[in-house]
């Protein structure tokens, strides 16, 4: 650990933007890394099906955190001082338990709805985790907006691996007391919201004075303030969690839980990569390109092809290892139940091919603030998966080629995303370049 804390204050001085990089994506890589390498314990512990219902779970909640706080979490870091921000976070927590006790209700009353019934099955007895596991995770989203705007990189890394210990922890513990899918989803719902007592006690511990500055016409001022963020942020984020989650959805409905499941793993095995390298590159770019935006749009444009030509390498050879031994490689890592999970690996690799191609520059036309085109890419995204899947379906049943047409679609969609970034850096680099043309009057 010296050694570590060594190499961050030689090289990533205190204080400075890349070492709160380098601290946060360390900490997700680190915990990605963990679930990784237990994951085979647990396969062998669980049933197919448990997984595929704990993905609908999962798929659930994801569309469901976007909207949990009305996106004034995202907020919290903005503001210059922190009356504000502790405003801020109070509205999004107020919100937090309106929505869950909207929930809570919903279930109350559609819980024998044939239509919720046809999606989960077997998962419906237990969709009072729910609203917990919603609230949990919105407060953990919350302080840990918090801790990122006081700079706490450290403290929230920490509490990310802290989740995905907790979570193995608990799971491991119902399956060896045959608890079945009710501990995966008890262990996944705990697990959302360990870390916010952390949270709690470093706010507790330094900014316990802010609490007295919250009042009802402050967390008015400041919800009007912002509102931007619940008008058109959770628009964007609805599109971009129903697309991730749509797959599942239609995949039970279709096939049931245990395709599902084999579904479920695949993801997760192929997100490793995109997590760990992926994302780093992506912060990177982030930091180093942000700033290119206003005062060198050719470097950005470099920068922008410099990357999509680094990374390239990696998803081609693990996807030709995949195609190649993808069954067996599931099969002996995860457990014999496992060996169809790697079939369908064999197809959603060329998925991951394009999506750790794009994942570096992904947030380009975000920095070029083109929200418009990032919305209807989002939105036409959503459409032609559902489109292609629903579609394969009808004319032609069958998991792989249902998942085939996923893949297609979600690699066009990738593909499209990059023309356009591209298009976007263009049209910034002629911009300037015809600014730059146009002689100066003296006369103004």
């Amino acid at each position: 650990m010296k050694l570590v804390r060594d190499l961050l204050e030689r090289y990533f001085p205190k204080g400075g933007l890349k070492r709160g990089v380098v601290i946060l994506s360390g900490g997700t890589a680190l915990a990605q890394l963990i679930a990784f390498a237990v994951s085979p314990i647990l396969t062998r512990l669980y049933r197919v099906e448990d997984f595929g219902y704990l993905q609908i779970f999962i798929s659930i909640i994801t569309v469901l955190l976007v909207v949990v706080a009305g996106r004034y979490e995202t907020a919290i870091p903005l503001p210059p001082d922190d009356d504000t921000a502790v405003n801020l976070a109070a509205v999004a927590l107020c919100i937090v338990c309106g929505v869950c006790t909207l929930v809570a209700i919903a279930l109350w009353f559609c819980h024998t709805s044939p239509s919720l019934l046809a999606y989960t099955r077997d998962l419906a007895r237990y969709l009072w985790l729910l609203p917990i596991c919603l609230a949990g995770a919105g407060c953990y989203q919350i302080f840990s907006y918090w801790s990122l705007r006081k700079k706490q990189y450290g403290l929230v890394a920490r509490t990310r691996i802290i989740q995905v210990g907790s979570r193995f922890s608990l799971q491991l513990g119902a399956a060896l007391l045959h608890y079945g899918l009710l501990g995966l989803l008890v262990g996944e719902t705990i697990a959302r919201a360990n870390g916010t007592g952390s949270f709690l006690k470093g706010i507790l511990k330094n900014d316990s004075s802010l609490f007295r500055q919250i009042s009802w016409k402050k967390m008015c001022e400041a919800a009007q303030k912002y509102k931007q963020f619940p008008l058109i942020l959770s628009a964007s984020g609805l599109l971009m969690s129903a697309t991730l989650a749509v797959p599942s959805f239609l995949l039970v409905s279709f096939f049931g839980a245990t395709v599902t499941g084999w579904f479920s793993l695949v993801d997760r095995v192929l997100q490793v990569p995109s997590v760990l390298i992926g994302q780093s590159l992506q912060q990177v770019y982030l930091s180093e390109g942000a700033p290119l935006v206003h005062s060198d749009p050719i470097a950005l444009k470099h920068l922008f092809l410099k990357l999509l030509k680094r990374i390239y390498a990696i998803p081609l050879a693990s996807c030709t290892f995949l195609i190649l031994f993808g069954p067996a490689v599931f099969a002996f890592v995860f457990g014999e139940k496992w060996r169809e999970a790697g079939e369908y690996a064999r197809i959603l690799c060329l998925v991951d091919l394009v999506a750790m191609l794009v994942a570096p520059v992904e947030m380009t036309l975000t920095m070029l603030k083109l929200l418009k085109w990032r919305f209807i890419w989002d939105a036409g995204r959503l459409v032609l998966v559902t489109g292609a899947m629903v579609g394969i379906h009808h004319f032609r049943p069958g998991a792989k080629a249902v998942l085939a047409a996923y893949a297609v679609s979600m690699m066009l969609c990738y593909a499209v995303l990059l023309v356009i970034s591209y298009i976007g850096i263009n049209q910034l680099v002629a911009s300037r370049i015809e600014n730059e043309a146009i002689p100066i009057n003296p006369m103004h």
